[in-house]
């Protein structure tokens, strides 16, 4: 441990890994890993890196829909979510590794799956209402008689 860094007290927050954005992206797209890696910049100290983690999982999410839209039916989908998951994952080791690895000496607590899993199961949630309210409102839009 670096001496010009103090260890952590027990409350400081716990960070989360890699394979905790893997598991969130995989279950609820690159904004719930860009929300986990947003939570670290703060424990990290880094509150300035905050929001660019939460726009960039926004813009990445857009974009993952977006080229789904894009792509022809007889061009297979289901590589997409892993491919981002994937993303998650090298982008949480290359951009944060180190801060992770000083925290981790300093005493600080990594962050259990679970977090990555809840949070994950939360996005999915709010994909599937998105999705479902969209159906109901198009299908509404649909089957209205023509003016």
């Amino acid at each position: 441990m670096p001496d010009d860094e103090p260890a952590l007290t027990p409350d400081a927050p716990a960070v989360h890994g890699p394979w905790s954005a893997l598991l969130a992206c995989a279950l609820g797209g690159p904004i719930a890993a860009g929300v986990l890696l947003a939570r670290n910049e703060r424990a990290f100290g880094r509150p300035e890196r905050f929001r660019p983690w939460l726009i960039a999982g926004a813009l990445a999410t857009l974009g993952l829909f977006a080229l789904g839209a894009a792509l022809p039916d007889s061009f297979p989908h289901a590589p997409l979510p892993a491919v981002s998951s994937l993303a998650a994952y090298l982008a949480a080791a290359k951009l944060q590794g180190a801060p992770l690895r000083r925290h981790l000496e300093r005493g600080g607590r990594r962050a259990g799956l679970l977090w990555a899993l809840g949070t994950g199961l939360l996005f999915l949630a709010l994909w599937l209402a998105v999705l479902l309210a969209a159906f109901f409102v198009l299908g509404a839009v649909k089957s209205s008689p023509a003016a």
